[in-house]
């Protein structure tokens, strides 16, 4: 979902939505490389390659569990990050596949502020099944 057409911010963000876009126009391409080493976290992540994800997904198709995959929840992907000119506002779209008919689709708006990251309560639409 292109958010040009379908990202709304409050009326008090404006100018950083528009910083937004314009990194999003320049970037909206890219493509990142993270590495499995560099995350850490409350819950284990582990980073999948195209071949995985695919076997991911083919997992949750059957009723028979994989075990390469127990005790996952979902596959999340995610979007570049896009950034107003300060940093202190992004936007980012977010997924997960939890097989079948069950996943989601969304773009995230946050702000920094006192040092973390708050979600914004901009109007976009998002995708359930």
């Amino acid at each position: 979902m292109n958010p040009h057409n379908v990202v709304h911010p409050t009326d008090d963000r404006r100018q950083d939505f528009a910083e937004i876009l314009e990194d999003f126009d320049q970037h909206c391409h890219d493509r990142v490389r993270l590495r499995p080493d560099a995350w850490s976290g409350p819950v284990p992540v582990r980073l999948l390659n195209a071949g995985e994800q695919d076997r991911f997904r083919k997992s949750r198709s059957t009723r028979e569990p994989t075990p390469e995959f127990e005790g996952a929840p979902a596959l999340y992907e995610f979007s570049e990050v896009y950034f107003n000119a300060k940093h202190t506002v992004s936007l980012v779209y977010a997924t997960h596949f939890c097989g079948g008919l069950c996943g989601e689709g969304f773009w995230v708006a946050l702000a920094l502020e006192n040092g973390e990251w708050k979600r914004l309560r901009w109007r976009a639409p998002q995708w359930i099944s």
